[in-house]
């Protein structure tokens, strides 16, 4: 996404996180693999997968948000104010737009009960793998 306002990894880890809280295994799988590239490393996408324990790290707060967007479909005041420390109204509206879209293609998915490729069901360990084994 070249005009997009969030930095990669951020954009990632809040789209693994939104896979994982939809359960789209079909669409995680694909981004894992394709998380280093955007500079989310193991630990990134096992937070991700595992959730956050609010240690105040950014990325915690960026998980919070997604489960917040989950849970309650909305952001609490207090993880609006708490994002506002860290990113602009502009890169919040893009986490909140970011997140609405990967829970639509979830959704689609799920629905679908879209298979692993073979060649992918090969290389990862089931269920909610944190890398793909290369090629």
């Amino acid at each position: 996404m070249p005009d997009a306002l969030l930095a990669p990894a951020d954009r990632e880890l809040l789209v693994l996180r939104t896979l994982r809280n939809c359960g789209g295994e079909y669409e995680w799988t694909h981004h894992v693999r394709q998380a280093p590239g955007r500079g989310l490393d193991t630990d990134g996408v096992r937070l991700a997968r595992d959730g956050a324990h609010d240690d105040g790290s950014r990325e915690a707060l960026l998980v919070l948000a997604a489960d917040d967007l989950h849970s309650e479909h909305t952001l609490s005041a207090q993880t609006w104010q708490r994002l506002e420390k860290h990113l602009s109204h502009a890169e919040i509206l893009e986490l909140v737009v970011l997140v609405g879209f990967i829970r639509v293609f979830a959704l689609v998915g799920n629905a679908l009960c879209l298979p692993l490729e073979p060649c992918m069901q090969e290389r990862v360990d089931r269920p909610w793998p944190v890398e793909v084994k290369p090629e």
